[in-house]
């Protein structure tokens, strides 16, 4: 029947028919038996014609045998499939399958032309190496190498996703006092690495694995303290403000000579974690107004601007 219907379409014996295609071709029948092959299909499976006619295609692949198989299930179930990728021995291939009926109108054989897409594929693969690593980077500050305001919304997510109901966060705004001054007097160079000095400090003195520290724009950072208590997350804040002082980066301008940080805490239920920037931009006002009353300490958030404290 394969016979007659390659010979009535194409005018020339099957085997002709085979080889006049300059990619590997395949006719394999529902029982996973190869009825045709031409010389470039046989080469790719390391082997002759005489070899793979009459042989199951599992036999030189059992990918490509469970590939086939699941052609016929999918016809059988009178699903439509055109293409396919598979990989063997090496290389990557799209496969044409084009569906050979019986008289009863029934799926006795596919045709399959299979093209080689190694190439493209690869390149696929390192674009998308390049592109999962440029990603990673995005999600870094480049001076300071701590996480940035991409890589927060990410972990917000996350954290509400593992949180239960009524879960809490403190959230820490820190901005490094008088940087404006202390860039103009030692130069940008001198202030990136007073920058990234005072972030790995900050991260270091981070003991748990849970509390995340974010470089925002400028000279502010962000962490996350959750499910702890205000007083502790409080205590954390005082180490870390004492940290950055014992630095001892010389500012004529700081307090005592030296550049410092002031921090603000606020308790925020990780459900209600919905405007992260309105949220930052409500901690970033409240702090300014708390360091006219001082810089180089920790602070609390108060609903009332008119009744701002110190917590020291």
């Amino acid at each position: 029947m394969l016979q007659q219907f390659a010979i009535d379409a194409f005018y020339q014996t099957p085997e002709e028919l085979m080889n006049l295609f300059p990619i590997p071709t395949v006719i394999i029948h529902k029982s996973s038996t190869i009825l045709y092959a031409n010389h470039r299909f046989a080469h790719l499976h390391n082997s002759t014609l005489d070899q793979m006619i009459g042989r199951k295609i599992s036999s030189f692949s059992e990918a490509a045998g469970k590939s086939v198989e699941g052609y016929f299930a999918t016809f059988a179930r009178r699903e439509s499939i055109d293409r396919d990728e598979i990989y063997v021995n090496g290389f990557y291939f799209q496969i044409l399958i084009q569906p050979i009926y019986d008289k009863n109108n029934r799926v006795e054989a596919i045709f399959c032309f299979q093209w080689n897409i190694s190439k493209i594929k690869r390149l696929q693969q390192v674009f998308h190496q390049n592109n999962k690593r440029h990603k990673e980077q995005l999600r870094f500050d480049q001076i300071t190498h701590v996480a940035n305001e991409y890589a927060l919304e990410d972990y917000v997510f996350e954290l509400k996703k593992s949180s239960q109901e009524n879960e809490h966060t403190i959230v820490v705004l820190i901005d490094v006092d008088h940087f404006d001054e202390f860039n103009r007097e030692h130069g940008f160079m001198k202030a990136n690495a007073a920058l990234y000095a005072i972030a790995q400090t900050l991260k270091f003195e981070l003991r748990r694995e849970s509390d995340y520290l974010i470089k925002l724009n400028r000279d502010r950072f962000f962490i996350m303290f959750p499910n702890i208590s205000y007083l502790s997350a409080f205590t954390i804040a005082e180490r870390l403000r004492n940290s950055i002082y014992q630095l001892n980066l010389q500012h004529q301008a700081g307090i005592d000579q030296r550049l410092t940080i002031s921090i603000i805490l606020h308790t925020v239920f990780i459900e209600k974690l919905t405007a992260l920037n309105h949220l930052i931009h409500m901690l970033g006002d409240q702090l300014s107004l708390n360091k006219y009353h001082g810089r180089n300490r920790c602070t609390e958030y108060n609903q009332n601007p008119q009744a701002i404290r110190a917590v020291v």
